[in-house]
């Protein structure tokens, strides 16, 4: 198969990730009823975002901001109303030509009082099934309020739902740019990042016939774009390079693996949460027709074995104003800076502990974003840390935890406390100004795939609460017993970290999931 990059001339399928990259072309879009302008394919957010909008969404109870924060669709704080669709991500949905978007709960100057007014009265459970029924116009009014204030958006009537078999359907099952998916393979593999690449190469060479798919429109997964470890690049690269030529591998990224049901079928859907099409990087060879995003149909497929690469998670800690604009997971900062070219900030405080707080100041920095400081709260920092040259002159302080947030509609400091609270004494605490907060910690491994195939998750002990994740009791199981069908979960998502460890387990599970599980 190959990866063909449209009207970008660029040679090199791991960069050139930009929407920036891409030959612009400007279109007019309405936010509220406000005309705006912004550049054909890029995130919906982004273009927002640019107009000086960062404020998507509010909560549904006090009617907090809500921004940016998974940049992949999966939390709903960017959730916006599309064309009259609600809950569409607009973080991965590509902006056309005439969209109108609109936020979809109440404006905060009437959330926070009905919502405060509603609390102030004995109101049992289940209330609005029983209360104000009667007269009819009374019932509706109050239907109508109580929707507004929960922020469900609105549902339009009528079009043609379509289902596998539809001649529509079968058209879209095959991506364009890319083979058709088949009913039949000898290993499916879910997650294109560097552990997924892996197997899927290892699997092939053995002569197996090969399904990768992935949500994101480029493979690289976490990986993509700048990397201070050359290594690391360099490995990347010719994974990519391997998925692009081998026969044997059928990729298809904007993809989305939506469940899995026992004992050996897969269901795939269109990328992004809502059959919306995702964002189109450079990669990515499909169009979308204006004024509207095209929809795909999901279709079943079945393998002798699954191989769940699914990734992580970013972890964002318990604290004061967690949830405020502007706190972003490393992994999130890497998709807005990498894939999105935007900056959603000018001077950060970076959170976190291992070499992967290293990597996300580096990245930071290496798109003109100041650090203002690094936070660990272990005793001590990484070695990968202590021995960056590029870190040296930025501000460390270790055996000290972010304690909470400040700002309005967007962050403005940060708060720490230099120590532990012990015997109720309050610690000493710093305040620190800035304009964007990462945390860069190991992640949530992506379990629900796996759980649905039978693995069992726990909660092993960890020196900080932040790396406490739940992790695989064991990383292969048999779906059903003498089913032949086996399972494997691997990578970030079996609670690996480190990016070596990551390749070397793709290939050696990519081995053993193509053979028999007698072998």
């Amino acid at each position: 198969m190959v990866l063909t990059l449209p009207e970008t001339g660029c040679s090199d399928v791991s960069f050139g990730l930009s929407y920036k990259s891409m030959i612009s072309r400007n279109v007019t879009f309405f936010f509220e009823g406000h005309q705006l302008n912004g550049v054909r394919g890029e995130p919906i957010a982004k273009a927002l975002f640019d107009a000086g909008i960062k404020t998507l969404s509010y909560s549904v109870k006090y009617k907090r901001p809500r921004g940016l924060h998974c940049a992949r669709g999966r939390c709903v704080m960017c959730h916006m109303s599309v064309n009259g669709t609600p809950g569409v991500p607009t973080c991965i949905t590509p902006l056309e030509e005439g969209m109108r978007i609109e936020r979809e709960n109440y404006q905060p100057v009437f959330g926070p009082f009905l919502t405060a007014v509603a609390r102030l009265l004995p109101l049992p459970a289940g209330f609005y099934y029983r209360s104000f029924t009667k007269p009819s116009f009374l019932r509706e009014f109050f239907v109508r309020t109580v929707r507004k204030m929960a922020g469900v958006g609105r549902l339009g009537t009528g079009g043609k739902l379509r289902v596998d078999g539809d001649a529509a359907a079968e058209e879209d099952r095959t991506p364009q740019g890319g083979p058709r998916i088949d009913g039949l393979y000898d290993v499916a593999v879910v997650g294109g990042g560097i552990t997924g690449m892996a197997v899927a190469v290892s699997s092939a060479e053995t002569g197996a016939k090969v399904l990768l798919v992935d949500e994101y429109p480029v493979p690289g997964g976490h990986s993509i774009g700048y990397q201070s470890n050359a290594s690391l690049a360099a490995s990347r690269d010719r994974l990519i390079e391997s998925v692009a030529q081998h026969p044997s591998v059928h990729y298809h990224p904007n993809t989305t693996a939506l469940g899995f049901y026992p004992p050996d079928t897969l269901l795939l859907g269109p990328g992004g949460s809502t059959g919306f099409e995702p964002c189109l990087g450079p990669t990515h060879t499909s169009s979308v027709t204006a004024g509207a995003a095209r929809r795909r149909a999901m279709t079943r497929i079945r393998a002798r074995s699954f191989v769940f690469a699914t990734g992580a998670y970013d972890v964002v800690p318990v604290f004061e104003n967690n949830d405020m604009p502007g706190i972003f997971g490393s992994r999130a900062i890497r998709l807005l800076l990498e894939r999105d070219g935007l900056r959603p900030g000018k001077r950060a405080v970076v959170y976190g502990t291992g070499p992967a707080l290293g990597q996300t100041a580096e990245l930071l920095l290496h798109h003109e974003i100041s650090v203002a400081a690094l936070i660990d709260p272990s005793d001590r920092f990484h070695e990968a840390v202590t021995s960056s040259k590029k870190l040296g002159d930025i501000s460390r302080i270790s055996g000290a935890r972010v304690i909470g947030t400040k700002g309005k509609d967007w962050i403005s400091a940060v708060t720490v406390a230099n120590g532990i609270f012990r015997g109720g004494d309050r610690p000493a605490e710093t305040v620190l100004p800035c304009d964007l907060f990462c945390t860069a910690f190991a992640g949530q491994g992506a379990y629900e795939l796996p759980h649905q195939a039978g693995f069992e998750f726990s909660l092993p002990e960890a020196s900080l609460d932040e790396n406490r994740v739940l992790i695989p009791d064991r990383t292969r199981v048999e779906t059903e017993p003498g089913s032949g069908i086996t399972c494997y979960v691997v990578g970030e998502a079996a609670g690996e970290t480190l990016w070596n460890r990551k390749i070397d387990s793709g290939k050696e599970t990519g081995k053993h999931a193509a053979r028999p599980l007698d072998s």
